[in-house]
């Protein structure tokens, strides 16, 4: 049995799900199932995939998961230790049944490499494309998102269709208070400047989501043809995402939220402008292949 554990906001499940599936299509005689206890204490604010796109995961019994996540036996995949991945787990008599990595931006080819006769517990973000490069296509389905509900963000919608949509995601709140790396200050209007080049100021209109909507009126000031969406909080806060996703181009934040914003945009001539800067701790962007880095 593989378990994928699945916890934390809803951009990161978004990822753990899609590294899921390709378990799924990488070991098609193994059992996949996942985890959403978060019995190793990571802060979760609630199991979204289900509530939001309707998708019931098989779940492993907690038992057999605190079996799986053994501390004392988990293997951590970085560059140098790769190699010795089997040698390791024999040489210490550890069992190896938890399966984790130093950074979720970077890929290590030894997670698709395991034992098919043997059962681990995943535990981990995934953030890079080459964790889900076989399902890609499968997840635009399975992250379909559930109607537009209100007659505000219907009309949103409209506007978005009908012009040369650019979405703007600005990201802080915890960001802020947790003291994760923020974007460059001039970064914005680096991606603004890209994207009136690259498209012309014809019928171009931007759309700005923020969790500190009232920053963003100041920091975009002087943009003209602006548009700020506000009102989808807590429950309702994935419709931002969705929204997003129907622009025709995106600049996104160092946000897994906004990088499925983007990813879901089915333009097929979109530009995605994203930031170069990595996380603390991660060693690459949050960013597909052929998207523009600044």
């Amino acid at each position: 049995m593989f378990v994928v554990s699945i916890g934390c906001g809803l951009g990161n499940q978004m990822f753990q799900y899609a590294f899921y599936k390709e378990l799924q299509f990488q070991y098609p005689c193994n059992r996949i199932t996942v985890d959403i206890c978060n019995f190793y204490g990571k802060k979760s604010d609630g199991y979204h995939l289900e509530r939001i796109f309707g998708l019931k995961l098989p779940q492993c019994m907690n038992r057999k998961a605190m079996e799986l996540a053994d501390y004392h036996g988990g293997e951590t995949m970085h560059p140098i230790l790769n190699k010795y991945f089997a040698l390791r787990t024999i040489a210490k008599g550890r069992k190896g049944t938890l399966i984790t990595v130093d950074d979720p931006t970077e890929f290590y080819p030894e997670v698709f490499k395991l034992s098919t006769i043997r059962s681990y517990m995943f535990s981990g973000t995934w953030i890079n494309e080459n964790y889900f490069k076989n399902v890609k296509e499968s997840l635009f389905e399975d992250f379909s998102f559930p109607s537009l509900n209100s007659n505000k963000n219907r009309e949103i919608a409209e506007r978005i269709r009908d012009s040369n949509s650019v979405s703007i995601h600005m990201r802080r709140g915890d960001y802020i208070t947790l003291g994760i790396t923020q974007v460059p200050k001039d970064y914005y209007k680096k991606g603004i400047q890209i994207m009136e080049s690259e498209l012309g100021l014809n019928n171009i209109r931007y759309f700005v989501f923020s969790d500190d909507i009232e920053y963003a009126k100041t920091y975009f000031s002087n943009l003209k043809n602006v548009e700020y969406v506000s009102g989808n909080k807590k429950e309702d806060s994935y419709r931002d995402m969705q929204l997003m996703s129907l622009c025709k181009h995106n600049i996104i934040a160092n946000s897994t939220f906004s990088y499925w914003g983007a990813f879901l945009n089915r333009n097929s001539e979109k530009l995605v402008i994203a930031p170069r800067i990595a996380a603390k701790s991660y060693h690459k962007p949050f960013a597909c292949e052929g998207w523009m880095l600044i």
